[in-house]
Parts: structure tokens; sequence; C-alpha cells
């Protein structure tokens, strides 16, 4: 009997090649199915499946574990290594003796460790990890903005941010087969330095410039702002789909070609093509407006687009009081949806002690905005106006945000998914007008100061998504270590219950609030229409 345990025990020794192919994977598809649901989770879980396989040999005990690891993971790829190796060691331990490593040690292990410790080596302090996230995700908008620079002072037989859609997206799908084409014979480190290489290429450069042309160019193909909202709601419906059918296809395409890396670079050749096909067509079957050039400005003498510095263009940026709200609204809505995703798992099992309820509670957060996207434009046609649809919209939610904390410390889950729906319904119209109303801020730009800056402007996007996003997951952890949670412990304070409690329900509802009040200074459009009436009337 001892020696058939030991046996098995050996079977579950992970080796230096199974260490490899974990990292090797990571690295080479961290952000490629990334998600607003779970940002990194696939690619994580994708990343240890073969030696979760290798670990768990009862298919409920693997399942469990892929469940684990399909959960939210949001960090630094670089960092990920690191996060990737302590997640594996606490796995293999798991396997061998359940009852000295709880599952949600693992998962509160993963979720506090993510930031950028592996630059750092430091003592895991959460302060520094949190601050040095929330930089790394500025710094990175700041990209995007220089990228919107340039698309603003773009001029060719394609507009503005064509060329750069098109063109760019050759780079993405040619980069993203690369990253999973790496010659054989390479030693490690050379491996490493190919891949850092291409997936450097892939998202700073070419991903980001056809992220940044793909969100300006509603600006640019129509001036009439329901048509851009009808735009935004298909193309954030579209998001979602894909987000949801990528979910399944890519894990599942991967076994479906043979698994390992023959696996996932025919996913990757697949996926390529249809973003390159997709994106042509798409290019081809637009075409951006010229200039108007009846507008009349309020400067003395017009200023051209291409001719004042990236500076300038900055100060301009920032003087238009309209993109610091939405710059504003961006973060504190990224800032709640990924302090939601981060605690949903801890919410399940410590409060509402059953984690199967994620998924069902997690439909209930993605389903009511579908639904909200298509009647979105309708309301704005309706009532001519989108602040006005947004506001109320978040103000009906808000009430209904008072219901779901009531009925969430009765635990009555019939009702809390009924009212969690209720609430993702009315504020679900926010997501199609978005980039409709940063249309509108540019063109708010354009007549107080006659420049257009429309890539620039529409960077506040990326900007809000990464500093917002950032300090969510970040507070994910600074919440759970202040309020005294122990990943190990079987049973938790009240105080980290409570705070558990807080940072899926009843901070997501305060935060909701926030944004109605930037929601309700955003007159924007009232603003454009006084400054048209105005010059109609001087001339």
């Amino acid at each position: 009997m001892s020696n058939e345990m030991n046996t098995q025990e050996e079977k579950k020794v992970l080796t230096q090649k199974d260490l490899n192919k974990a990292m090797f994977r990571w690295y080479m598809s961290a952000e490629m199915p990334l998600n607003f649901e779970n940002m990194q989770g696939i690619a994580f879980c994708g990343s240890i499946s073969h030696i979760l396989k290798k670990l768990y040999t009862k298919k409920e005990d693997l399942s469990e574990a892929l469940k684990r690891h399909l959960l939210l993971y949001n960090c630094n790829v670089t960092a990920g290594g690191l996060i990737l190796g302590t997640t594996i060691a606490m796995e293999e331990q798991r396997a061998k003796d359940p009852s000295k490593m709880p599952d949600m040690a693992i998962t509160g292990l993963k979720t506090g460790l993510m930031g950028p410790v592996a630059a750092l080596g430091d003592s895991f302090d959460w302060g520094i990890i949190g601050t040095l996230m929330l930089v790394s995700k500025f710094l990175d908008g700041i990209s995007d903005v220089i990228f919107g620079n340039l698309i603003d002072r773009t001029k060719s037989k394609l507009g503005k941010a064509r060329p750069w859609m098109l063109y760019a997206q050759i780079g993405v799908s040619l980069c993203l087969v690369l990253l999973f084409s790496i010659p054989g014979g390479l030693g490690t480190t050379a491996q490493y330095a190919y891949f850092f290489a291409f997936y450097t290429a892939l998202n700073a450069i070419f991903y980001t410039a056809n992220g940044i042309a793909y969100s300006a160019l509603s600006a640019l193909i129509t001036r009439n702002k329901n048509e851009r909202v009808q735009l935004g709601s298909i193309r954030f419906m579209f998001a979602v789909a894909t987000n949801i059918v990528m979910g399944f296809a890519v894990t599942n395409g991967v076994e479906a070609f043979g698994g390992g890396a023959a696996g996932w670079r025919m996913v990757a050749i697949i996926c390529g093509t249809i973003g390159l096909v997709v994106n042509t067509i798409s290019c081809l079957c637009v075409k951006e407006l010229p200039e108007d050039e009846n507008i009349v400005v309020e400067v003395e003498s017009k200023t051209q687009d291409d001719k004042i510095s990236f500076g300038e263009s900055l100060k301009l940026l920032f003087s238009n009081k309209y993109y610091i709200l939405i710059v504003a609204i961006y973060i504190v809505y990224y800032f709640m949806s990924n302090l939601t995703t981060g605690s949903a798992v801890y919410f399940m099992k410590q409060v509402l002690g059953d984690g199967s309820l994620l998924g069902l509670f997690s439909m209930m957060k993605m389903f009511p905005v579908i639904i909200a996207l298509i009647f979105t434009p309708i309301l704005v046609k309706k009532t001519g106006s989108m602040q006005k649809v947004n506001f109320w919209g978040y103000v009906i939610s808000d009430i209904l945000g008072i219901f779901l904390i009531f009925f969430a410390m009765q635990k009555n889950l019939p009702m809390m998914l009924l009212f969690m729906f209720l609430k993702g319904t009315f504020a679900g119209t926010m997501s199609g007008t978005l980039n409709a109303l940063i249309a509108e801020i540019s063109g708010y730009t354009y007549r107080t100061k006659g420049v257009h800056i429309d890539g620039m402007m529409f960077s506040c996007s990326s900007l809000g998504v990464k500093v917002g996003g950032g300090i969510g997951t970040a507070a994910v952890g600074w919440l759970l270590n202040v309020s005294g949670y122990v990943g190990t412990a079987v049973t938790q304070t009240s105080g980290a219950i409570n705070m558990i409690f807080s940072m899926y329900i009843t901070i997501p509802v305060i935060l909701g609030v926030v944004i109605t009040v930037l929601l309700g200074l955003m007159t924007v459009e009232k603003e454009n229409k006084r400054i048209d009436m105005e010059r109609e009337a001087n001339n």
C-alpha cells in the first residue's frame, strides 16, 4: 500500500520540461484571449492546463482546478512568470494533500500577487505593488496618446484613421503567428528574446495603432450623432459576443488541433487570418468624410492640425473639460468593473457559500448589457440626447442598487439575480454611447479651437481602461489585506467577510452614484448645440 502511494505521488512530480512549457505558453498567450470578464484568465489557465491534467487524475478534481484558474487574472506580463511558478508549486502540493493546501489559498495568493512583483523582487508590499501597477497602466495609456497624435497628423487618400487600421492589422496578424512559430534549435534565452521582440511589436506598436484608429473611425465616417450611437452599440454587442465565443473556441480549438505548440500555432494562424480579412473588409467598406470647411471656429486664424506640436495637442486635450470628465468616467467604471470581477469568487464562496454560482452571476452582468445596447439607439433618437439616456439610466440603476444591497444582505438569491439583471440593463446604455460621446467632445475642441485631434481624443478610452482597471485589480489585494483575509484559513473573520461583501455589492453601488454625477456634468451635446446656434444667428 505504501509503495502504491509513493508511485502515485511520483507520477505527480513535475519536471523542468513541464515548467518550461508552462512559462513558454504564458509569455506567448498572455494577452491574446484578453476580455472584460476575466482579463488574462484564459491565458493563465491555458498555460498550466497540461500541468493540472498531470496532477489531477480524477475528472472532478481536474474540473475544479480548471475553473479555479479561469477566474479573473490580470497583471504585468513579465511578473506573471513569478506568479505562475508560485501557483504551480501550490497546485502540486494540493494534489499531494488537499488538506494542507485549500483551494482558497491558491486563489487568494494568486489575486494578491497580481502586479509587477518580478521586476522588484521585494517583500510584496501591497502599497508598492499597487502604486507601480497604477504607474505602469498610466504610462501605457500615454503611449496610446502618442499614437493618437500620429493619426491626427496623417493625411492620405484613405483618410486619417483607415491607413493605420488597415496596415497595422497586417503587423498584428503576422506577429500573432510568429509568436507561436519560434524556430527550433534556439536556446532558452534566445526563445525568450524572440518572443519578447514580437510580443512587444504586437502589443506596443501594431495592436495599439489599430485599436486607436478603429475607435477614432466612428467620428470620422459620420457626423450624425444617432449613427454614431448605433455604431457604438453594435460594436459593443459584437465585442461581448466575441469574448463569449473566444472563451470556448480558443482552448477547444487548441485541443482539436492536437494540443501543444502545434495546436496553439494553428489557432493563431486561424485567428490572424480571420482578423486580417474582417479588418480589411471593414476598412474598405467605409469612407472617411472630408473635414467640414463650413464650420466657423472661434479663433482669429485657423490652425492647421498637422502644424501644431505634440505638446500643443496635449494642452488642447487636457484643456477640454469634457475630456477630463470622460476619462474620469472610464477610470471609475473600470475600477468598479475590475473590483467586482476580482472579488466575485470570494463573494460566492465566503458570503454565499457556493463557488459554483460564479457563472450564473457573471451571466447576470453580461447579458443585460446586450439587451440595453439593442434599445440604446432608439432611446437616444427619441430623446435627442445621449446624456439624458445615460444619466437617467444610471439614476434608475442606483435606486435598484439599494434593493440589491438589501437582498444581498438577506442572501436572497432570486431577488439578487433579478435586481442585478435590471440594474445592468439600465446602466448598460452608456456602453453604446461612449464612442459617440467622445466624438462630441472632439467636436467641441474643433468648434472652440479650430483643430481636429480625434485620434488623441479617442485615446482616453485606453487611458481610462488601463488606469482604472489597474487600480481596481490592485484594490482587490489591498482591501483583502487590510481586512485581515487569510487565504489558508478555513473560516474568515467578520471583518474579511464584510469587506468582501462591500467590494462586490456596496462599493460598486456607491461608484455608480459617482458615475451618475459625472454623467450629469457631461453637457457637451448641449454646449455644441449652443455654439452652432450662435454661429447660425451671427451668420
